[in-house]
């Protein structure tokens, strides 16, 4: 949330109100295309580059559809961190990178 000014009045003065996320603003902000997720649908193992540096460390869940998080194995390969596909059945699934700042939610296709 960022609003830069908004003004209230009450009584007679006027009030300027300044409300800032700190999340959303600044050098370290995480976007959509700082993230990429490739191949999209994959069978076997998708890979993950990230082109910015988060605040902390990176945490990282996949989800399928309902919501339920399951059980994956990371492997850092170069600067690509892959997640293997095998032990997950075919479906739509979301890979969530976090840290204590930022989000990214990716959607992918399990063959």
């Amino acid at each position: 949330m960022y609003c830069d000014s908004v003004y209230a009045r009450v009584m007679d003065p006027m009030y300027q109100i300044n409300v800032y996320n700190p999340g959303s603003i600044g050098l370290n902000e995480i976007t959509q295309d700082d993230v990429s997720l490739f191949p999209n649908p994959a069978s076997t193992s998708i890979y993950i580059n990230i082109t910015t540096v988060f605040e902390d460390d990176v945490q990282i869940s996949v989800a399928n559809i309902a919501g339920q998080e399951t059980n994956i194995i990371l492997n850092l390969k170069n600067d690509l961190i892959e997640i293997e596909l095998e032990n997950i059945s075919p479906g739509i699934y979301f890979v969530k990178l976090y840290d204590d700042v930022n989000s990214i939610t990716k959607k992918f296709i399990k063959n």
